[in-house]
């Protein structure tokens, strides 16, 4: 659903962006809201494309996996920066919710609220990494035990 959405996201931003250069070259005329609909869906598309990326599936490098401290470091940074970004981008979201977009006339929270709902998203995508985590801690401590013993 969210790679959906952010699909949706893209081919939409491609499209008005497209049509709003042929209508500016070819007949020298524009669409008077097309810097401010791309923007938001731009910054829609960011925040909410960071949630795909708590699936664990970037790039890492090896001596990171191997290292169980690194892997905890990273996780505890990377949540303490969700965190903050969900606190502080409903925030600011909140301070700006009296002010409009000067031709659309939509409210720039909409533009600001993507932080926050982007960052809960991954929040709640990245739990099971933390499980990962402990599933992974548990199944190493039996062969710890073995190697003791053998």
């Amino acid at each position: 659903m969210l790679r959906l959405l952010l699909a949706v996201l893209l081919g939409g931003l491609s499209l008005l962006m497209f049509v709003q250069v042929v209508m500016r070259y070819v007949f020298n005329s524009s669409i008077v809201w097309s810097e401010e609909v791309p923007r938001i869906m731009l910054i829609w598309l960011v925040f909410v494309g960071l949630a795909t990326t708590m699936k664990g599936k970037h790039l890492i490098i090896d001596v990171v996996r191997e290292r169980r401290w690194i892997a905890v470091v990273s996780i505890v940074f990377k949540w303490a920066m969700l965190i903050f970004f969900v606190y502080y981008g409903t925030v600011l979201a909140t301070k700006v919710s009296g002010q409009t977009m000067p031709i659309t006339k939509i409210s720039r929270s909409w533009q600001y609220a993507a932080a926050p709902v982007g960052a809960a998203l991954a929040l709640i995508l990245g739990v099971d990494e933390i499980f990962d985590l402990f599933r992974s801690s548990d199944s190493e401590e039996p062969s710890s035990v073995a190697a003791a013993e053998a």
